[in-house]
């Protein structure tokens, strides 16, 4: 029987296996968890710094800080709750030392091909592609009325309702109590139908 490619069984691995394999000095272990994770790491970071160069920078950064210090994560720990709170941080500093007016997000990078592609999707059904030629401009305008949210509100509706993660995991996640995150995601939900009803109503006028 031959046997599989070790890249191969790391993908059969759960986060704690390759935490674990890690710290063993299992190096291939490591880069399953950047495939799993480097997408959604800079997408969310994407949105909380509204900067390209600098939620891609934070990303990267916080898996080179992850990895170095991999052995101080705690086992009852989830490893991208914790790899998330090292971007965050690593956001904040690179927002305090290049606000975002001096760092153009058409930015010319030698590494441009390396970076995730943003995929914002549209979670609201109102602009589903069947109900005719007004969606692109829905669309954006739902994209637009998310970057202008608060930062609590836009870090909730991008957890629930574009990436699609379970709303007790979002709360663990964000450290916030189930019903606060119930109370922001309703009102952030609020906001967007305004923002959108307002929209419609000039296409339509």
């Amino acid at each position: 029987m031959s046997r599989k490619p070790s890249r191969e069984i790391y993908k059969e691995y759960t986060d704690e296996q390759l935490v674990q394999a890690s710290c063993r000095g299992e190096t291939r272990a490591f880069d399953e968890l950047v495939i799993r994770y480097s997408r959604k790491l800079y997408l969310l970071l994407l949105q909380y710094s509204r900067n390209e160069t600098i939620a891609y920078d934070a990303a990267q950064n916080a898996f080179v800080k992850a990895y170095q210090s991999l052995k101080k994560l705690k086992e009852e720990a989830k490893f991208f709750s914790w790899i998330y709170r090292i971007g965050i941080n690593e956001a904040v500093d690179l927002l305090k030392k290049f606000p975002p007016k001096t760092i153009s997000v058409d930015e010319e990078r030698n590494d441009d091909e390396k970076r995730p592609p943003i995929d914002i999707v549209d979670p609201n059904p109102t602009t589903d592609p069947s109900r005719g030629p007004d969606v692109p401009i829905l669309a954006e305008a739902l994209k637009k009325a998310i970057n202008n949210l608060s930062e609590p509100l836009r870090l909730v509706v991008v957890h629930c309702d574009v990436l699609g993660e379970k709303p007790e995991e979002v709360a663990k996640l964000l450290g916030i109590p189930h019903g606060t995150l119930r109370s922001r995601l309703h009102n952030a939900h609020q906001k967007l139908q305004k923002e959108l009803d307002a929209v419609k109503h000039l296409m339509h006028r």
